[in-house]
């Protein structure tokens, strides 16, 4: 199971979404197996509302990535490094601009369809 939030100026992601979007798709998808359906959300806010550090673009972008744990770290490097990648070269994100943060969550504390994560039989089953 995995879900991404992205944050970024409205205006970033006005421009840039689809692309976006199709990067970390990628990524997931090559490093992980995860299905064709990844869940992204993407919260577009003003740039009144969206501070960043000084040595950033107007492309900030931050991207969280909640899964169920268990991944090895070297799968997580993999990853990281895949979305950075992708992310310059179809979008024309500097990696200076991105800022990704895993949060692993045990299926226990992840409840979908009216259970547990870890008692359904529906939830996604990544090839690491």
């Amino acid at each position: 199971m995995l879900q991404v939030k992205i944050f970024a100026n409205k205006k970033t992601l006005d421009g840039y979404r689809d692309r976006i979007s199709t990067a970390i798709h990628q990524s997931v998808t090559q490093v992980l197996g995860a299905p064709v359906h990844s869940n992204h959300r993407f919260f577009s806010l003003e740039p009144y509302d969206f501070t960043s550090p000084d040595e950033r673009s107007e492309n900030y972008l931050i991207l969280e990535l909640t899964m169920l744990e268990g991944k090895p770290p070297e799968v997580k490097k993999q990853l990281l490094k895949n979305i950075f990648s992708r992310l310059e070269q179809s979008a024309a994100f500097s990696p200076r601009d991105v800022e990704i943060i895993i949060n692993e969550t045990p299926g226990h504390n992840w409840g979908i369809l009216g259970r547990t994560a870890d008692e359904s039989a529906l939830i996604h089953k990544l090839s690491v």
